[in-house]
């Protein structure tokens, strides 16, 4: 099963950060503004945003000129995987990952997800656990 509310098919744009050089998908400003301290959601200009996936670069999402932090965020997200969830890297390692790929399907038939507000990529996280566990 498939995450409904950010896994479609449409082609993204990709770009490398600033300052780590990380391929970074571009994401949405709902995504930003959902996660970005009040402070920081008027600084979001029109243009189009990446999310610097790299967990030891301090940048989570870039535009051309403008920079948000990891410090800009409202929660912390050096430790978690799967946002809507609760699901940390830590979860992973004791359990496994196909233990821990179940129980976020099992959630997603019975919960649902909000992943396009709640996971600062703005995509399921399943692909990514998929891939790096």
């Amino acid at each position: 099963m498939s995450c409904k509310c950010c896994c479609d098919s449409k082609e993204v744009t990709i770009k490398r950060c600033p300052v780590c050089d990380n391929e970074s998908l571009e994401v949405s400003k709902k995504t930003m503004e959902s996660l970005l301290n009040k402070d920081r959601i008027s600084k979001i200009s029109d243009n189009q945003y990446y999310f610097c996936a790299e967990p030891d670069c301090e940048i989570v999402y870039f535009d051309g000129k403008d920079r948000f932090y990891k410090k800009d965020l409202k929660i912390s997200i050096d430790d978690k995987v799967c946002f809507c969830f609760d699901i940390s890297k830590d979860e992973i390692r004791k359990i496994g990952k196909d233990k821990v790929l179940e129980k976020i399907r099992d959630n997603m038939k019975e919960k649902g997800c909000n992943c396009e507000i709640n996971n600062p990529s703005g995509r399921c996280c399943t692909t990514q656990i998929e891939k790096r566990y």
